[in-house]
């Protein structure tokens, strides 16, 4: 007897390496991926301007990063004693505007440098709705709390997002491959109806996407997995609506046999066991047990370096805050 509907995930020709350089952009659901991604010693920059949801936002941020933009005065507005870009997520916004600025073009220009010589591109596509500032036709990748008569609302036609890809796609690095996948998370702010209609225009764009770049496009079913595979609420969180931690793992677990190197699996537990002990806190720090396995650490950090060199400044940090 069968409790549950399972597929088969096709698997990707190509397979990311630990060295490979990944960008990964959109919602939040792009989030989970990349921090799994980064923590098993990937080398990954996620979403340069923050959480994006719909496919002309990130397309326009693409185009940001090919052109490499930088972010000046008149590009943030203040709101709130807070400024702010129409192009990021709030994270980024500041009550100083120097700050604001420094911490976009610093994440812009890594980005840029990132994505010219990429080996892939992760594209996670949330919603068909996009927002504009009114009388400027403007993109707005975050509203910012702004009133919401500031704003109009489209859901755009799989044409028009598609349009916005081939925009950009081909000013990319003809060896970057893209990683195409749809968020599980369901915005029901915008209705249920609305929100499955919306589901919808991005699945035809992801089969017009697939058709355009048969050759450097792989489709990953996260969306499917939560909805056909996993099914339950007892995979969500308190809100119903996003995955929560075991139905990430479970999602990752699909994405890393699809579309990772299997030969890579003996650094990725190695780098595992080193994230496991860079986040060990002693009861008694100064024991001879203590310092010896701080001793292990610490060798094993230098052989990775070795391995992984993008490993090298993120885990310095954490091991000094374990010895602490």
């Amino acid at each position: 007897m069968k409790f549950r509907t399972t597929f088969e995930i096709p698997q990707s020709e190509k397979k990311i390496s630990l060295n490979d350089k990944i960008i990964s952009i959109g919602s939040c659901f792009a989030e989970n991926i990349s921090k799994k991604l980064e923590y098993f010693g990937y080398n990954v920059i996620n979403n340069p301007f923050g959480i994006i949801y719909n496919p002309l936002s990130v397309c326009n941020s693409l185009n940001h990063l090919v052109n490499n933009k930088s972010f000046t005065e008149k590009d943030l507005h203040k709101h709130n004693e807070i400024w702010h870009s129409w192009d990021h997520h709030s994270r980024f916004s500041s009550k100083d505007i120097d700050s604001a600025l420094e911490n976009m073009n610093e994440a812009s220009k890594k980005a840029s440098t990132q994505l010219k010589n990429a080996d892939w591109l992760i594209i996670t596509l949330g919603s068909s709705f996009t927002f504009y500032l009114k009388n400027e036709n403007k993109i707005v990748n975050n509203c910012h709390k702004h009133p919401a008569d500031k704003f109009t609302r489209e859901m755009s036609t799989p044409e028009k997002m598609l349009k916005a890809f081939e925009s950009v796609l081909p000013k990319l690095s003809s060896e970057t491959k893209i990683i195409l996948t749809i968020s599980p998370v369901r915005y029901i702010r915008d209705g249920f109806p609305e929100n499955q209609s919306s589901k919808a225009r991005l699945f035809y764009l992801k089969d017009l996407l697939k058709e355009k770049y048969k050759e450097h496009l792989f489709y990953f079913p996260s969306y499917e997995l939560m909805m056909d595979d996993l099914r339950d609420y007892r995979f969500y969180n308190e809100d119903m609506l996003h995955p929560n931690d075991q139905a990430i793992d479970y999602i990752w677990q699909k994405f890393s046999e699809a579309v990772t190197r299997q030969e890579d699996k003996a650094i990725i537990q190695r780098v595992d066991k080193l994230r496991k002990n860079l986040g060990h806190r002693a009861l008694f720090p100064n024991s001879e047990a203590h310092k010896l396995l701080v001793k292990k650490t610490n060798e094993e950090l230098t052989e990775l370096k070795k391995i992984l060199p993008h490993l090298s400044a993120k885990i310095s940090t954490e091991i000094t805050t374990s010895d602490s």
